[in-house]
């Protein structure tokens, strides 16, 4: 199944998550569809991870490093998505944070497995619906 995903965060000093985040989703959708915007970290393991992160292939945007930007998020994330929409489209933009992680549920179980969330969304493509998530505190 190939479905094309985009996840979308902003982040600051996250040093404890960061680095479990992308990996985690670098293995759901690879690394051409996640997009990092960094609010201005100043933590040294943060710096490196994005560094890290930015080395295989993941898009870092180090331009909005100010609080008024964080609040303006909505507006940045809109601005990206219009613009892979117009450039190369996705069918799925997931702004999520640093504390969030895809999964899906099978069976009234969470499935944190690639094949799994694929084929959970691929019923939803183009369906002109919002799409809305459940948080599921674990």
């Amino acid at each position: 199944m190939s479905l094309k995903i985009a996840l979308i965060m902003m982040q600051k000093n996250e040093s404890l998550l960061l680095e479990p985040w992308i990996r985690y989703h670098v293995d759901l959708i690879g690394t051409s569809s996640i997009f990092i915007y960094d609010n201005g970290s100043t933590d040294t393991k943060t710096l490196t991870t994005l560094a890290d992160a930015e080395n295989i292939g993941l898009k870092i945007n180090r331009t909005y490093s100010h609080q008024k930007d964080y609040y303006a998020r909505g507006e940045i994330f809109a601005d990206l998505i219009k613009s892979l929409d117009a450039s190369n489209p996705h069918d799925f933009y997931f702004p999520i944070d640093c504390a969030e992680f895809l999964a899906c549920d099978i069976d009234g179980k969470l499935s944190c497995q690639r094949d799994d969330i694929l084929a959970s969304l691929a019923p939803l493509i183009r369906d002109g619906e919002v799409l809305t998530l459940s948080l599921i505190h674990i």
